[in-house]
Parts: structure tokens; sequence; C-alpha cells
């Protein structure tokens, strides 16, 4: 199970769960969204994947996408490299998401949500710069929930060179 269809709803969940829910991924989207890039490894499991892919690949069944890790250390790689080597416009993300649904199997919660990320530039010029979904599997540590995958589907299959901060 990668995905939960439009027509489920939250199962298993009691409403305490589902607000614990709602709040890790606001908190999420608000670390990026203040561009707080550091703290993005946290929010994964030690072995947590984040993948970042077109709709077009996935329905296609095309394995590649535009940023894959697995891991802490490729994530913590990532962040380096946007924090060092990296040379681009500042720019902000501003991400807006649904209400999650979702469904506990096992130790596992599965998760869907839809999202827009706009983004603003150094110059002040704000655009939509992508919309798609989350499909998430997460796990409740002892330090809290975490991503053992976060897949992010984006709608377009134009993609701007400027993805440099994860979705």
């Amino acid at each position: 199970m990668n995905t939960l269809s439009a027509t489920e709803i939250s199962e298993n969940l009691d409403v305490k769960e589902l607000i614990e829910l709602e709040d890790f991924l606001a908190n999420y989207a608000y670390e990026l969204d203040d561009t707080n890039i550091e703290a993005w490894v946290n929010y994964f499991d030690t072995n947590g994947i984040y993948q970042l892919t077109t709709s077009y690949n996935e329905s296609s069944k095309l394995p590649l996408g535009i940023m894959y890790c697995k891991g802490h250390g490729m994530m913590i790689d990532r962040v380096s490299a946007l924090l060092t080597a990296n040379i681009f416009e500042k720019h902000k993300y501003t991400h807006i998401f649904t209400k999650p649904i979702a469904k506990k199997l096992g130790e596992k919660i599965y998760c869907r949500s839809n999202f827009v990320v706009y983004r603003t530039m150094e110059s002040g010029a704000s655009e939509v710069f992508a919309t798609g979904k989350y499909s998430d599997q997460i796990i409740k540590s002892n330090k809290g929930l975490k991503f053992l995958e976060r897949r992010v589907t984006i709608d377009s299959k134009r993609i701007d060179t400027l993805i440099v901060y994860p979705i």
C-alpha cells in the first residue's frame, strides 16, 4: 500500500493521533517555509526515504525522479550542498496542504494529502511553484512521528530547475 485514494477516509486513528499527525505535517511545512533546512532531516527515520517525482513518471511506472534521498546520510549531504556549494537565487516557499487522509496498519501510518507550494523570490515576485500530492509512510518513534517514506508527486511534467529545497 503506497498511497491512499481520495475515496478513503481516515481509519484506525483516534482524534489524538489525527491531531498529532496533522501537527507533524504542518510543522514539517513550517520548517521548510521558514528556510530551516537543517531541521528537515529530523523529520525522517534514520533510514527514511524522500523522493520527488512527477505524476507522469508515476503513471508510466518510471522509477527515476527529480530528487531521491535514502537515509540521513544522503539527506545531510543534500542540506550541506544547499548551504555551502549550490548557487541559486534566494527564495522562500509557502506550503498550503489539504487535511490528510490516513490509515494505520500495524505500526505504520499511511497518509495522503495534496499541496500547493508558492515560491517568492528575493525580488518579491511570487508564483505557484508546484502542485501535487504527498504519499507518506510514517512511524511513531520514541522521538515522535517520523517519515519512513515521503513521496512527493508533482502534477506537472515541466520542472523548474530551481528545485533546490525539498517540497
